[in-house]
Formats: C-alpha cells, structure tokens, sequence
C-alpha cells in the first residue's frame, strides 16, 4: 500500500537531480563550513543515520505542520543539529538519500536556531517554485515571520499607530514570540508598522534586560490577550513570592 501524503505536502519526484545542497544561509564562514560538511557526507565520512555523536536527528514534520502551506517538500524531511562546529556555522538545506534536510548548528542561540530550522525547512519546500537563491530567501523569510508572528498577535502588541516599537519592545516580543530580536522590527516592516527608513535605524543589538525570559507557546484555542497577560503579569512571580 502507498504511503498516505501529508496533506499539505504535494508529491514530487526528488531522486531525478540526486544529492544536492538546495539553499545556504548567506554568511561567507558559513557557507564553506556548510559545503565542507555536505562534501564529508557526499565522501561517507560521516553517517546521518544511526548519527551517533554526530548530531541530533529528528523528524521535521513539526515544522512543516507549524508553516501549514501545501509546498512541495520532499517525502521525508529531517532535522540535524550538529555538534561540534564552529560558531560561524549557521545551517544549510539539502537532498541527501532521497531526503530533505535541514542541517543547523546544535550549540547557536536558541531562538537563532529555531527560526533558522523553520527558515531552511520552508526552503526545502518551496525551492522548486522560487529557483533562484535571492528569490527563496526572500519568499522564505516573508513566510516564516508570518507564521512565528502571525499579524493578529503582532497588533496586540502594536495595536495601533500611536505604540511605538523600542528596543525593549521588541526585546519583549522576542522572548514572546521566540525568535531573534532582529526579526521583530523586519515583521513589523512586513506589516507596515515601520518605514524602511526606521527599520534601517532600529538598534541592531538587543537591549540587556533583567529579567530571565519565559518559555511562551501561544495557544491555538485560547485568546492571545490571555497568553500575553501570562506573559507579562503571569504566575511565575507570584509563585516565586509565595515561595
């Protein structure tokens, strides 16, 4: 029996090009540590699965639920956060055994990682449509900050043009939403809440806070008010106090 598709992955033959790198994030350092690991494992110098200390091997289809686009991904696609690699190793995309994956560095910044894990798994899918590179990681990017920050969330936050985004703002919105700091002012440019003249000026270094940031997942079936609350004025205060 056939293997049921998920539905929303559209079927594609993936094996008529073989192994290939499909897209690498755009940082000079990271694109040759990018090609030298892909050429080690084109050398069976190192095996993904069993991936031993190699890195930690996971199904992606988490994200391709969370993206929530019929895209033509691959019938597999796996996710490999790897040990070991310099700081300036940022993650790749590729084909690899009749597979997509999404390669990223195990030991970045936690927001960093996951939305370049969600950035790199849109790539798998939306490669055959947007074939050149600036093109895809445009289209990319546009979709990854709508889904991490859907519009609806974003205006609780900013609900009008009289709230002003500052650097603490969005410092706040990144622990949020969690993603990196500087993709907030990029999705408030998408929504038009900044001119590209402001985007250009907002501080590219996140302000220092002192407060530890929470773990936040935004509901599905509840209100965001209700998640934002909890953010900001939520229990674990309370419960430290009462402590």
């Amino acid at each position: 029996m056939a293997k049921k598709q998920p539905k929303n992955q559209l079927g594609l033959d993936f094996t008529v090009r073989g192994d290939r790198m499909i897209y690498v994030v755009s940082d000079e350092g990271n694109r040759d540590i990018s090609r030298l690991l892909f050429d080690k494992l084109m050398r069976r110098e190192w095996e993904l699965e069993p991936a031993g200390d190699t890195a930690d091997i996971t199904s992606g289809q988490e994200e391709i639920r969370t993206i929530g686009h019929r895209l033509l991904y691959p019938e597999q696609v796996k996710i490999a956060r790897v040990f070991g690699q310099p700081s300036d190793f940022t993650g790749f995309s590729a084909i690899y055994n009749q597979k997509g994956w999404v390669f990223v560095n195990a030991d970045a910044e936690s927001y960093e990682r996951r939305f370049t894990i969600f950035f790199l798994t849109a790539t798998l899918g939306l490669y055959p449509t947007y074939m050149q590179d600036d093109s895809l990681r445009s289209r990319s990017e546009q979709l990854v900050l709508e889904v991490l920050m859907p519009e609806k969330d974003m205006k609780t936050f900013l609900p009008d043009s009289s709230t002003q985004l500052t650097p603490s703002l969005a410092a706040d919105m990144s622990d949020f939403f969690k993603v990196p700091y500087i993709r907030v002012p990029a999705r408030a440019f998408q929504l038009g809440i900044l001119t590209e003249e402001q985007l250009e000026a907002f501080p590219r270094l996140r302000p220092q806070t002192g407060k530890q940031a929470k773990e936040i997942f935004i509901s599905h079936d509840a209100s965001v008010a209700d998640d934002l609350e909890n953010y900001l004025f939520g229990a674990g205060e309370k419960e430290e106090a009462d402590e």
